[in-house]
């Protein structure tokens, strides 16, 4: 079965966002609850939500040298290799 199609269990999704929102405003709480050896599938569908917030915020305080756009990198791509050619004349 093609798990890409599947959708996820609506309880899942309810744990993660609960994981999610509680890692953004109560982090110590979320980081006891992370900490918990249970493994039951809430605490686990929490804990994806904690880790996919941490990921996001740690995104999110790069700095934007580290961040390019996509725009301006193809700008700038385009803008240094125009008019050259591949092999260099001799």
């Amino acid at each position: 079965m093609d798990t890409e199609n599947e959708k996820p269990d609506p309880e899942y999704i309810r744990k993660f966002n609960q994981g999610y929102i509680l890692a953004k405003y109560m982090p110590g709480l979320s980081e006891r609850i992370s900490k918990s050896k249970s493994q039951t599938p809430n605490l686990q569908a929490m804990q994806d939500g904690r880790k996919q917030f941490l990921s996001e915020e740690a995104i999110s305080k790069a700095p934007s040298w580290l961040k390019p756009d996509p725009q301006k990198l193809n700008k700038n791509l385009l803008g240094k290799t125009k008019g050259r050619q591949i092999d260099p004349e001799r």
